[in-house]
């Protein structure tokens, strides 16, 4: 019927989406990013800038979840790539392990100077 409200499939109620469900608004769990087989190690480096608080510019919201997503997944070249690339990053002191919910897997690509983009 036209003008029909839709059916959420989480909790049955008429007027929304699933994606909309206010019983699935931060029910994450805290698990944050999690690692799985041939994908990107669910790691956290800071990246370090000389004379800056690296937590000065965080945003916090009190009671916010980190969205949770699974790392992209990468072929075993590009792993291997991410691994010599953290340890070149690491060893060159731009970047250091850290722990948080809120990270995000990245890689950097080199120019054709040497320099990462």
């Amino acid at each position: 019927e036209l003008g029909q409200k839709p059916t959420c499939y989480e909790c049955g109620v008429k007027g929304h989406y699933r994606r909309e469900c206010p019983k699935m608004k931060n029910n994450n769990n805290n698990q944050g990013n999690q690692g799985r087989r041939n994908n990107a190690p669910a790691r956290v480096y800071t990246v370090v800038r000389a004379g800056t608080d690296p937590d000065a510019n965080v945003v916090t919201v009190p009671g916010a979840a980190p969205v949770a997503r699974a790392p992209y997944r990468l072929a075993p070249s590009e792993m291997k790539e991410l691994a010599k690339q953290l340890r070149e990053l690491s060893d060159k002191g731009f970047i250091r392990p850290s722990s948080s919910p809120w990270g995000a897997p990245v890689l950097f690509v080199k120019k054709k100077d040497g320099l990462f983009r």
